[in-house]
Formats: structure tokens, C-alpha cells, sequence
């Protein structure tokens, strides 16, 4: 007998881009609405600036001169400090989300926001980006750019 195949169970994956607390409440609000599956996969991050734009060169990395070195790890205790504030504003904006939301890590990603978003879009296969807006000016979106805009395109 020729059967067809029961329907395929994929779960629903969404992606919820956290920026910064002063706009994550209506975000909270918006996935709070909606009825989820219970197969819903949840996932919150957030992007933080890399600490160098591009890897240091050889020659800065074999200095020994001791002020060189104080500097360097002042800038790497500031990169750590701002990775525990990004964690703890990330894990603190999920704690009001869905439970689909609190059943999976976090994910705290170093680079450009756009990039980052659309590498995880890719690799979990999303369905579904929830993404914060500034409002920024004409001017400022004009120079700046806006993640949600690149993301979109």
C-alpha cells in the first residue's frame, strides 16, 4: 500500500536580538502576546563590540615594555567587565520572555550586530527575528546604518 507520510513535526525557532534595557521592554511585551507552540525554540542574544576591530600585530603583541602590557590589560579586564554586564542585561531580559525563551542558553556574540544576528538566522535556521529600533533620525540611520535594516536586506 502506498501511504503517505504523517505530517513533519519541525519546531518553530525564534530569535529574539536583545540591544540595551531602555528598548527591550516593548519587546518583552510583543512575544509575550502571542501564543507559542510548546515545540517553540526560544533563543535570546545580544552582540557586544569585539575588544580590537582586527587582530594586534606580531610586533605589538612582543612587547614587553611594561606599560604596553599594563595597557593591554586594562583594556582586556574592561572587555570582560563589558561581557558580564551584556550577560547579566541578556539573562535579565529573558527572565520576562516565554517560557519557550528560558529553556535554552543565551547567546552573547562579539562583532557587528547585522552580521552576528544574520550568522545565527543561518546556522539555527530562524524563522522568526524579533529586533529592537532606535528610532534614530534620517541623518543618523543615513550615516550609521540600522541592524534592523541590514538584516532585513
Amino acid at each position: 500500500a502506498n501511504r503517505s507520510p504523517g505530517p513533519l513535526t519541525r519546531h518553530m525557532h525564534v530569535l529574539a536580538a536583545y540591544d540595551a534595557p531602555r528598548f527591550a521592554q516593548p519587546a518583552v511585551e510583543l512575544l509575550n502576546k502571542f501564543s507559542w507552540p510548546p515545540e517553540t525554540v526560544g533563543t535570546v542574544m545580544t552582540v557586544v563590540q569585539q575588544m580590537f576591530i582586527a587582530q594586534l600585530p606580531d610586533w605589538v603583541k612582543r612587547q614587553r615594555d611594561p606599560d604596553v602590557a599594563a595597557m593591554a590589560s586594562a583594556w582586556e579586564e574592561e572587555h570582560q567587565q563589558n561581557l558580564q554586564v551584556a550577560r547579566a542585561e541578556l539573562e535579565n531580559f529573558r527572565t520576562g520572555l516565554p517560557d519557550c525563551f528560558l529553556a535554552h542558553d543565551t547567546i552573547v556574540a562579539e562583532g557587528r550586530p547585522a552580521e552576528q544576528i544574520i550568522a545565527q538566522i543561518r546556522e539555527r535556521a530562524i524563522d522568526l527575528v524579533v529586533l529592537g529600533s532606535r528610532s534614530r533620525g534620517a541623518v543618523k540611520r543615513l550615516l550609521l546604518g540600522s541592524t534592523t535594516e541590514q538584516v532585513l536586506r
